[in-house]
């Protein structure tokens, strides 16, 4: 669903996607301004996934390359896959998909973002 026109990140919006952020080994993508940036488009489906868009510049591919495979656990205690997708030095969609359950599903909070599922984690 587009939205237009384009409206500010919410704080829990821009938490994730700054934690995001810092699973990042690429510099680049660290330097980016957050508080710049719009959200431009939500799935309908529940699954919480927005699109980005950065207010005067052009609109960029939103699957143009993965940034980030991640996972986090949202408030309902799902687990979930997470892509940050980007392109032409630019993020333009999160993407949050279903692994065990179905949406609907909430924004994760960012201390729950992992380099794997919590039943890969030796740690857990």
């Amino acid at each position: 669903m587009k939205i237009d026109p384009p409206r500010p990140l919410t704080r829990d919006e821009q938490a994730f996607l700054a934690g995001l952020i810092g699973h990042v080994a690429d510099a680049r993508w660290q330097r980016l301004d957050l508080s710049s940036m719009r959200v431009s488009g939500m799935c309908d489906c529940g699954c919480s996934s927005f699109d980005l868009a950065v207010p005067g510049e052009p609109p960029a591919p939103i699957y143009g390359g993965r940034v980030a495979d991640l996972y986090a656990t949202t408030p309902q205690g799902k687990v979930v896959g997470v892509i940050l997708w980007g392109a032409d030095s630019r993020l333009t969609h999160v993407e949050l998909y279903s692994l065990r359950d179905s949406p609907p599903f909430d924004i994760p909070s960012p201390e729950t973002i992992a380099d794997v599922p919590p039943w890969l984690d030796p740690a857990v």
